[in-house]
């Protein structure tokens, strides 16, 4: 596992929230990052539920930027942050060699996705990742956040985002403990009926079509996560 052993600030707050999360959780997932493992192993074993290490939860990959001085090195991120947020340019790389903020949206959407199958109905779930991909991520795909939020509402250690799936992504309850209130524009959206679904309701929210999870819906993921590898 990558990274260095919490601190023992780190296992403080750890500890702190696993005390926090004590039996409001069905499972944790963490990203493989040693002191993320470290901090789930703590949530789980207090909630007594099973823990996963989940590749697609870890950090934005910053290329270039990796082990150059902070203070260039947080300037050259910032600018691709703002590309990003402020220019809508997610198919861009946040610096040179990093990771686009499409590829990030997609593995965290998968992640997603395959949690929602995993645990349905009203199952709760905590994941343990980091700062980058959170801020990203969770405002992108919440329908009551604006897409910057994250940028001007930075996430420290052991800070907490509490967030349940909608149709259409992603509502947020709470972001470092603050709750967020319910601007006059923003609302979950609404989901429509439509005809042809045999025996199943299908319904569209916004731009996507949606039908209830089977038992053969992992399989159908699987292959259409083949097909679009393999163009």
């Amino acid at each position: 596992m990558p990274g260095l052993d919490l601190s023992s600030g780190g296992v403080q707050q750890a500890e702190t929230v696993a005390d926090a999360l004590r039996g409001s959780v069905d499972a944790v997932y963490v990203s493989p990052s040693l002191r993320a493992v470290q901090t789930g192993e703590r949530i789980a074993a207090l909630s007594e539920v099973p823990l996963w290490v989940d590749d697609r939860l870890a950090e934005i990959e910053v290329g270039s930027v990796e082990g150059m001085d902070a203070a260039e090195g947080l300037r050259i991120l910032d600018i691709g942050w703002d590309r990003w947020i402020q220019e809508g340019a997610l198919d861009e790389p946040v610096a040179p060699d990093g990771e686009r903020a499409s590829d990030v949206l997609e593995r965290f959407r998968a992640f997603l996705a395959q949690v929602e199958i995993a645990h349905p109905g009203d199952a709760a779930v905590a994941v343990v990742s980091h700062g980058g991909i959170l801020q990203l991520s969770i405002p992108l795909l919440s329908v009551n956040l604006d897409d910057g939020y994250g940028r001007r509402q930075w996430l420290r250690n052991a800070q907490t985002v509490d967030a349940r799936t909608v149709p259409g992504g992603l509502w947020c309850e709470s972001w470092a403990g603050t709750a967020i209130e319910l601007s006059p524009s923003a609302s979950s959206p609404e989901e429509e009926a439509l005809a042809g679904g045999g025996s199943t309701e299908v319904t569209r929210v916004g731009e996507t079509v949606r039908r209830p999870v089977r038992p053969w819906t992992p399989a159908v993921h699987g292959l259409l996560q083949q097909l679009q590898k393999a163009g």
